[in-house]
This record gives C-alpha cells, sequence and structure tokens, in this order.
C-alpha cells in the first residue's frame, strides 16, 4: 500500500527546495538561479532523460527555464500540492522539452516564449492548470515551428484575460 500523501510530498519537494532558496536573502545570482531551475526540472521530470551539457551553456535555455521555474513557484497552490502526484511530473517533461528546444531558439523565439509567461504570470485567472495548459500547448505547436513564427494569438486562450478560456484538460 503506497501513501498517497507520501507520493504527494514526493512530487513537489523539488518545489519546495526552490522555494526555499529564492524566498530568502541573499537572493541566488542571475546564474545561479538559472542552474538551480536547471535541476528543478530535472528533479520535478523524474524519469526524464537529464538535460545535456548543451543546455547549461545556452543562455536561451537557461532563461526559459528560469521562467518556468518562477512562473511554477508562483502559481502552485496548496491545494494543487495536495492534487494527484502525477501532476507536476506531466507539466515538468513538457517543460523540460521547452527547455531542450531553447538550445536551439533565436533570441526572438525565446523573447516570445518569456512574453507568453510573463502574460500568463499577469492573467487574473492564472493557475496551476492553466500553467500546464499553456507549456503542453507551446511543446504542441513548437515541435515543428520556432516560437516567434507562430501568430501573436496563437496562446491567447492562455493568457488574454479578454479570450475566451483555454478547455479543460
Amino acid at each position: 500500500h503506497v501513501d498517497a500523501r507520501a507520493l504527494q510530498r514526493e512530487a513537489w519537494r523539488p518545489l519546495a527546495r526552490w522555494r526555499a532558496t529564492h524566498g530568502k536573502e541573499p537572493l541566488p545570482s542571475v546564474e545561479e538561479s538559472a542552474v538551480r531551475a536547471l535541476a528543478l526540472w530535472d528533479a520535478l521530470a523524474a524519469g526524464h532523460a537529464p538535460f545535456h551539457a548543451g543546455t547549461y551553456s545556452s543562455l536561451g535555455a537557461r532563461q526559459v527555464a528560469y521562467e518556468l521555474a518562477f512562473t511554477l513557484s508562483k502559481l502552485v497552490t496548496a491545494d494543487d500540492a495536495r492534487s494527484d502526484a502525477r501532476r507536476p511530473r506531466v507539466l515538468a517533461k513538457a517543460c523540460h522539452v521547452l527547455i531542450e528546444r531553447a538550445v536551439h531558439w533565436s533570441a526572438e523565439d525565446v523573447r516570445a516564449v518569456l512574453s507568453l509567461l510573463s502574460s500568463l504570470n499577469a492573467h487574473p485567472d492564472a493557475g496551476f492548470v492553466r500553467f500546464a495548459q499553456l507549456a503542453t500547448a507551446i511543446d504542441a505547436a513548437t515541435r515543428d515551428r520556432r516560437p516567434g513564427a507562430l501568430p501573436l494569438d496563437a496562446f491567447a486562450a492562455y493568457c488574454d484575460p479578454t479570450a475566451a478560456a483555454p478547455a479543460p484538460a
């Protein structure tokens, strides 16, 4: 018999460690924060192949990793942490893929993704579910297209408060 609460705690423990290092003074350097963000996504995506060495040297990948981690930390609530322990792993796998893709993206592509995350963070109904939906939508849309080449309103359902809400997952 596996204790569901123990599984939930284990699934969210990497985020708790991230929050513990980012809410106190002195704040970590930008570089240290990026490395910690990559470690967070590696830990959350347990069982997924670790990032390759080029990811750690890519400025775009580090920026995307940090902004995804910041968004996750901002949007996850105690209720989310008590939910299905598989949810953070599903999100982490999508984010892991995005971070790996960012190694090959142009600065314009990285800015497009960072802008989407910024818009999501400003959305009045932003939460874990909307974040997970956005991450998986970006993952799906960028399999064969670069983020900067996508229409400006491609992700409006997730980021624009005046657009219709995305369909429930």
